[in-house]
C-alpha cells in the first residue's frame, strides 16, 4: 500500500479507526485475525474508488462503477460505497456541499438526472439504511418483490405515524398527492412523507411550481421505475431478501454487523438480516470490541 493511500483507508469509514492498530488483539473461535480485516478495510478503499483515485469525469465511468458494485448509496455515507465520494476519487468529511469538488460532483449527478440515468440504466430508491440508494438493473426484480410484499406493506404502515398512514390512504384513494396541500404541507407533512418512502410504500417525484419551488408528488410504489422494471416471475421474498443483503456486503467489502443489521427498515422482524447473513457463511471478525463480516467471495 503507498503512502498516498494509508489515509483513505482509515477514513473510509467512521467505525474504520477502530479496526486499526488492533493486530495483537487476540483471536476467538471462528473468527478471522484484524490483520485480514485490515487487508480488507485497504481493498475496500480501492474498490469504493476513495483511495486517492483520479475522479470520475464521464456517466460513463459513474455506470460502470454502479454496474461493478451493483448497490452504492447516493446520499449518506456507510460502508457500502458512496457515489459522490467515488466521483471525488476520496473519502469526504461532512457533507459533500462544503468539499472542494462540490461543483464537480454535483454537475456530474444533474447531468445523470438530465440524461435519464437513473430511470432505466440504473435505479433509485430509498432502499439501504433508509438513504437513497443505486441499484444495477440485475438487483430490480428482488427490490420489487421486496417492495411490494403485502406482508411487509402491512407492517411497514403499522409502524408508520397516524398522518403517514393518512397520507398513504389519499395516494391509494387519489393516485397522486402533491405535497404542497393544505393538510399534508409543513414539517409534519415531510415527516409523514418520508416515512412513506422510506418504508418503500410510495413513490416519489417532484415538480416545479408556479412559484419557482420544487413540491414532492407522492404516487403508489408501482409507479416506480424500479418496479415496472422487475421481470416476472418475481422470486420468493426470502430469496429477494437475501440477494439484496448478500449484493450490500459484496458492494461493502466488508462491514460491522451492526451496520449490517440495519441495511433494510422495511418492516421486517429485529435481527432477520444477521440471521440470513449467517445462513450465507459469511466471513466474520472480531476487533476493538465490534464484529466485521465479510462475504466469502471477498
Amino acid at each position: 500500500m503507498t503512502a498516498r493511500n494509508k489515509p483513505a483507508v482509515a477514513r473510509a469509514s467512521t467505525d474504520d479507526t477502530a479496526a486499526r492498530g488492533e493486530a495483537a488483539a487476540p483471536e476467538e473461535a471462528g473468527l478471522e485475525t484484524a490483520a485480514a480485516l485490515e487487508q480488507l478495510l485497504a481493498t475496500r478503499s480501492i474498490r469504493h474508488h476513495v483511495a486517492g483515485q483520479s475522479p470520475f469525469d464521464t456517466l460513463g465511468e459513474v455506470e460502470r462503477f454502479v454496474g461493478e458494485r451493483q448497490i452504492v448509496l447516493l446520499t449518506g455515507r456507510g460502508t457500502l460505497p458512496s457515489l459522490p465520494e467515488a466521483i471525488a476519487g476520496r473519502p469526504l468529511t461532512g457533507s459533500w456541499w462544503s468539499q472542494p469538488e462540490a461543483h464537480h460532483i454535483y454537475a456530474l449527478l444533474e447531468a445523470a438526472e438530465a440524461e435519464g440515468l437513473f430511470a432505466g440504466p440504473l435505479l433509485t430508491a430509498p432502499l439501504v439504511s433508509a438513504k437513497h440508494t443505486v441499484v444495477a438493473p440485475t438487483l430490480a426484480t428482488s427490490v420489487e418483490r421486496l417492495a411490494a410484499d403485502p406482508e411487509r406493506r402491512r407492517r411497514a404502515l403499522e409502524g408508520c405515524s397516524p398522518l403517514a398512514r393518512q397520507l398513504m390512504k389519499a395516494v391509494d384513494r387519489d393516485g397522486s398527492v402533491r405535497m404542497d396541500r393544505p393538510d399534508f404541507a409543513g414539517p409534519s407533512g415531510r415527516r409523514a412523507r418520508l416515512e412513506l418512502e422510506r418504508g418503500l410504500l410510495v413513490f416519489a417525484t417532484s415538480v416545479h411550481t408556479e412559484t419557482g419551488r420544487h413540491v414532492s408528488v407522492l404516487q403508489p410504489w408501482a409507479a416506480a421505475q424500479i418496479a415496472r422494471s422487475a421481470r416476472d416471475p418475481l422470486p420468493g421474498f426470502e430469496d429477494a431478501l437475501a440477494t439484496l443483503i448478500g449484493a450490500c456486503l459484496r458492494s461493502a467489502v466488508v462491514a460491522t454487523e451492526r451496520e449490517a443489521a440495519n441495511w433494510f427498515r422495511l418492516g421486517l422482524e429485529p435481527g432477520r438480516v444477521i440471521s440470513i447473513l449467517k445462513d450465507q457463511n459469511v466471513r466474520r471478525f472480531r476487533v476493538a470490541g465490534r464484529t466485521w463480516l465479510a462475504s466469502p467471495q471477498s
